[in-house]
C-alpha cells in the first residue's frame, strides 16, 4: 500500500479543495478528483466511518457525510447522534481513537474550541417580587462574564508543551496567553468568570412541579483550548491517544471546567441572595439534584484500547449518580436556549448504557421531551424528561 498525503485547503469557503497530492518523500504526484452526487454517500472517503444514531436525520446525515470527506478526520469511527453540524467539525458525535495509534501530526484534533463544556444545575428558591429579578440578573450577569477575569492557568507545565506553546504564540498579541503554564497555586488569585458564549440564569420547569434551578454553563477559556488542540496537533512527545487520553494536561483542563462554573455559580447565588429578590439553594435537596455535567471531553473507555472524543454527548458515567443528566435545547429558529433534566426513574440499581446528546435542536421547547426519549427506545419508560425555561 503506498502512503500519500492529501493537502486540503481549510478556508470557510475552499473546505475540502485539494490543493495538492504527495508521496512519502514529499514529492508532488498526479491525481484525479471523482465528484459524488449529494445523495451518493457510498462514494465519500469517510462514508465507512460514519454511523448515525436516532435522532440523526436524513439532510444531516448528507451534510454530515459531506463534512466529513472535507475534513478528512483521522478518527477510526465517528458515531453520530444528532445534527448539530454548524461547526468547523460536526458535533453531537463521539470521534473514537485506537489509544495505541498516536494522533496524525500536524492535523487538528476535533475540539471546535470548545472543550470542557461544564454545565452546573442546582435548585433553588425565590422569594420577594419577580419583578426586580432583571435588576438582580443584571448584577450576576456584570460579574460572570467580562474583561475583570484574571489568573486562570493554563494546563501544563511540561517543559516540552510550554516551549512549543512559546513556539506558536503571536508576537502581535501583547502578553498571548497561550504560554500561560499550570501553576498549583492558581486558586488563591484566580477570579474565572464564563465565555462570551456561555450561560448563566434562573430557570423554571414548564410542567408541575414549577421548580426552579439556578444553570451555569460554560467551555473552557478559548487559550485553553488552543493549547490542547496545540499539544495534540504538533505532538512533540510523541504520546499515543491513550497517552493523551490519560494525561495530566487532559485531567486538569476538565477539572477547571468544573471549578470554573462552581465558582461562577457560587459567586451568583451570594449576589442574589443580597438583592432585593432573595434567591437561595433548596439546602434538602442539593445532594440529590445539584450536579455538572462535563462535555467536550477526551477519555479512554473502560475495558478496551479505545479513546474517545465526545462531542456534545453524554456517556454512562456522565450521568449524576447515574440516575440525573443536564442537556441543553436550543430552538431551531433563534437560537433561544433552555435546558432539560433527564431523571432515570427506576428504582433498581442498574445504570442504563445510552448515549445522549448534551445539546438539542428543537422546534418548540414543548417538543424536546418526546424528542430525548426516542433515544431510549424501549427503555423510554423509566425515564423523566423536566423542561426547564428562563424564568
Amino acid at each position: 500500500m503506498k502512503k500519500v498525503t492529501l493537502h486540503i485547503d481549510s478556508r470557510p469557503n475552499y473546505i475540502g479543495q485539494v490543493l495538492e497530492v504527495t508521496d512519502e518523500s514529499g514529492d508532488t504526484i498526479p491525481y484525479t478528483i471523482e465528484y459524488a452526487d449529494a445523495g451518493d454517500m457510498g462514494k465519500f472517503a469517510t462514508a465507512s466511518k460514519l454511523f448515525f444514531h436516532t435522532g440523526s436525520e436524513h439532510k444531516a446525515r448528507e451534510k454530515t457525510v459531506r463534512y466529513f470527506s472535507a475534513m478528512l478526520g483521522s478518527a477510526a469511527r465517528i458515531d453520530v447522534y444528532g445534527e448539530r453540524i454548524r461547526r468547523r467539525f460536526p458535533s453531537t458525535c463521539v470521534y473514537s481513537f485506537c489509544g495505541l495509534s498516536s494522533p496524525v501530526c500536524g492535523a487538528d484534533p476535533p475540539f471546535n474550541f470548545e472543550y470542557g463544556v461544564a454545565k452546573l444545575v442546582t435548585p433553588v428558591t425565590i422569594e420577594g417580587d419577580k419583578d426586580n429579578l432583571p435588576e438582580a440578573m443584571s448584577l450576576v450577569n456584570a460579574d460572570a462574564f467580562g474583561a475583570h477575569a484574571h489568573g486562570f492557568p493554563g494546563i501544563s507545565n511540561r517543559a516540552s508543551l510550554i516551549e512549543l506553546f512559546k513556539k506558536l504564540a503571536c508576537p502581535e498579541i501583547e502578553e498571548d496567553v497561550l504560554s500561560v503554564p499550570w501553576y498549583a497555586e492558581y486558586r488563591d488569585q484566580w477570579c474565572p468568570t464564563l465565555r462570551d458564549d456561555g450561560h448563566i440564569g434562573l430557570f423554571e420547569a414548564i410542567t408541575q412541579p414549577r421548580q426552579t434551578y439556578l444553570v451555569v454553563e460554560s467551555a473552557l477559556p478559548y487559550f485553553v483550548c488552543d493549547q490542547l488542540i496545540c499539544g495534540v496537533r504538533a505532538n512533540v512527545d510523541s504520546w499515543t491517544w491513550s497517552e493523551w487520553a490519560e494525561s495530566d494536561e487532559v485531567v486538569t483542563a476538565r477539572q477547571l471546567a468544573v471549578e470554573t462554573v462552581n465558582v461562577v455559580a457560587t459567586k451568583a447565588l451570594l449576589t442574589l441572595s443580597g438583592s432585593k429578590i432573595k434567591v437561595s439553594e433548596v439546602a434538602n435537596r442539593v445532594t440529590a439534584e445539584k450536579f455538572v455535567t462535563v462535555s467536550n471531553v477526551l477519555r479512554k473507555k473502560e475495558g478496551d484500547d479505545w479513546v474517545t472524543f465526545d462531542a456534545e454527548v453524554a456517556q454512562r458515567s456522565d450521568w449524576h449518580r447515574g440516575r440525573t443528566l443536564l442537556v441543553s435545547l436550543v430552538r431551531r429558529e433563534g437560537g433561544e436556549k433552555a435546558y432539560a433534566i433527564v431523571r432515570n426513574m427506576n428504582c433498581g440499581t442498574q445504570v442504563v448504557d445510552v448515549t445522549l446528546p448534551t445539546t438539542f435542536v428543537v422546534e418548540r421547547f414543548e417538543d424536546a421531551e418526546e424528542a430525548i426519549l426516542l433515544h431510549f427506545g424501549d427503555l423510554r419508560g423509566i425515564f423523566e424528561v423536566r423542561v426547564l425555561v428562563r424564568v
